[in-house]
């Protein structure tokens, strides 16, 4: 009795599990799709009530079912799985396989990903700003309550330097280094003075160019912040930037444009432009899809670097078609939940936690995904935010 007790609580709360990544795949789909925000909002409540109900049928299943109606000694609830995932092929049956694909697929994900030998970290630090700066990051109201939990990492920032191997980059080249951070979600949650002391970080690791891969800011009213923060950075003319679905979300794309261009910061946005750096010819390339334009014209002119600049990482596979040496790429924020042995489970993209963060290498295309730095709900657990220093190396120097 105990063994079948036991086992057909396992299968319940597999099915449970199951009914959970079912929904959170959704999510994550949905908010990789590109979709108008005002649609994506009404699909998110579908997606809750199906969460909702779900989650809750079978106990409320108790009532029309009397304990041990079918000599097993089970619970409504249990019975009703029970009979789904044994017998009567149902929602729980579908679940339950859709749990044990989706687990299979991360883990061949991971091994497949792997790739160990393009990249490397050469040091990092991880800085609490708020022990840093002389006001508080966060002042009242709930954000203030969350901040405040020992776990959450909201306030702190990880500066860290990864070396990048790149098979095409010319030997004169080789430590060429870029600056790359994203997704700053300027709401007022936090503190102007974070990202006074994440833009004096930036400007402390001295790049050859520096990228920002979008979601730049959610409240209109601090538009003055975008100007004055970015203004720090852009003195040498080399700041370059794609805006991201954040960005058109609550005010016109073009006024953060425009505010962006006042503070000397250089828009990628649909577009292509060749600099040069340390006297060799450097292709930049920036992609907003799905949300905002269309794709960049590629040059065909030899260049001795090829960089993608896009928002999400659901275009590496654009990159690759591309040819492109690099692409850097944000909005995924890490997933800003990392559970312990599991990692992210909720992205916003087509391909789920696959491209959470980190480094990624398919057909000579490496791409970079970084945790970003902030996000609208403060709230982050194992996944700091990131500022990263990019140094290329040149297989030819190895």
């Amino acid at each position: 009795m105990f063994v079948t007790l036991l086992l057909n609580c396992l299968i319940y709360m597999g099915a449970m599990l199951g009914h959970v990544a079912i929904c959170t795949i959704a999510m994550n789909r949905l908010q990789g799709s590109g979709i108008a925000y005002r649609w994506e909002r009404v699909v998110k409540k579908f997606i809750y009530v199906g969460a909702f109900i779900g989650g809750v049928y079978p106990a409320i299943a108790w009532i029309s079912y009397q304990p041990d109606q079918d000599g097993s000694g089970l619970g409504a609830p249990l019975v009703l799985v029970r009979s789904q995932v044994q017998g009567n092929v149902g929602y729980y049956t579908v679940v339950m396989a859709v749990l044990v694909v989706t687990v299979a697929l991360r883990v061949l994900h991971v091994w497949r990903d792997r790739c160990e030998s393009r990249w490397s970290l050469l040091r990092r630090r991880c800085i609490d700003v708020q022990a840093e700066v002389e006001t508080n990051l966060v002042s009242a109201g709930p954000v203030l309550c969350w901040s405040r939990c020992g776990w959450n990492e909201v306030q702190k920032l990880e500066v860290n330097v990864k070396s990048i191997l790149m098979e095409r980059l010319p030997a004169a080249l080789n430590g060429m280094t870029i600056t790359h951070f994203s997704d700053l979600h300027l709401t007022g949650k936090l503190g102007k003075a974070y990202f006074e002391f994440l833009m004096e970080r930036v400007v402390s690791l001295n790049s050859d160019l520096v990228v920002v891969t979008g979601d730049i800011i959610d409240n209109p009213e601090l538009l003055p912040w975008v100007e004055d923060l970015f203004a720090n950075i852009a003195a040498q003319g080399n700041v370059y930037y794609v805006l991201g679905n954040h960005d058109i979300r609550n005010q016109s794309g073009d006024i953060v444009r425009q505010a962006m261009a006042r503070a000397g910061c250089i828009d990628l946005g649909g577009k292509s432009v060749v600099r040069e750096v340390q006297g060799h010819q450097v292709l930049l390339s920036g992609n907003e899809q799905p949300w905002i334009g269309n794709a960049p014209d590629i040059p065909t002119r030899k260049v001795d670097l090829r960089l993608a600049v896009v928002h999400t990482p659901d275009l590496f596979g654009w990159g690759q078609n591309q040819g492109f040496d690099l692409m850097l790429a944000g909005h995924a924020h890490g997933g800003q939940i990392r559970v312990p042995f599991v990692g992210p489970i909720v992205t916003p993209s087509r391909y789920g936690v696959r491209y959470a963060s980190g480094v990624f290498y398919q057909r000579e295309t490496t791409l970079h995904v970084t945790r970003g730095i902030s996000g609208l709900q403060p709230i982050r657990y194992r996944c700091l935010p990131e500022l990263t220093q990019l140094q290329l190396e040149s297989t030819t120097t190895h």
